[in-house]
């Protein structure tokens, strides 16, 4: 059986708006990395220095899990190396 499961995550961070807190996704540069605190509010990008970075993926049609990710890298007590490529 195939499987039919995305390999995907979203990045967000979680900063405080009009609205309250939201978890907003966040600014991509043009070779892909992520540009420290700007995240997309209503469509429109805004520097929050504020708030912490979570993982989201979704499980079977909807989201299950959003953590910050190094706090589970610490929990977890594990160790990715960074990576070679493009350096």
């Amino acid at each position: 059986m195939p499987n039919t499961q995305s390999k995907e995550v979203n990045l967000t961070k979680r900063v405080q708006t009009n609205k309250g807190m939201r978890y907003c996704p966040v600014v991509l540069s043009a070779n892909g990395r992520v540009k420290p605190d700007l995240v997309l509010v209503n469509s429109q990008p805004e520097r929050h220095p504020e708030g912490a970075y979570y993982l989201e993926w979704r499980e079977n049609g909807k989201c299950e899990s959003a953590f910050p990710p190094f706090y589970r890298q610490r929990r977890c007590h594990c160790y990715c190396p960074p990576s070679s490529k493009g350096s």
